[in-house]
């Protein structure tokens, strides 16, 4: 595929104002797709896992400021 090309639709390239022969998927194909698929959904889901990690780890960090602004007679 070269650069200005894309994925139209199953099975379908578009490249330079031209739609290119619908190009054949075997079962091999299907199988590394699948595992791909797979791969994505994984990384997806730890993305989520760090993403509340994170989100979780911000509250603390203000909740302590708060704290230490209290503590040191700030923001009264």
């Amino acid at each position: 595929m070269g650069e200005g090309s894309r994925l139209l639709a199953w099975g379908y390239w578009y490249q330079g104002g031209a739609t290119m022969a619908k190009w054949k998927i075997d079962k091999l194909d299907l199988e590394k797709y699948a595992k791909l698929q797979s791969k994505v959904a994984v990384q997806r889901n730890e993305i989520a896992r760090l993403t509340q990690v994170v989100e979780n780890l911000m509250a603390q960090r203000d909740q302590l400021t708060k704290d230490l602004q209290w503590m040191r007679g700030e923001n009264q």
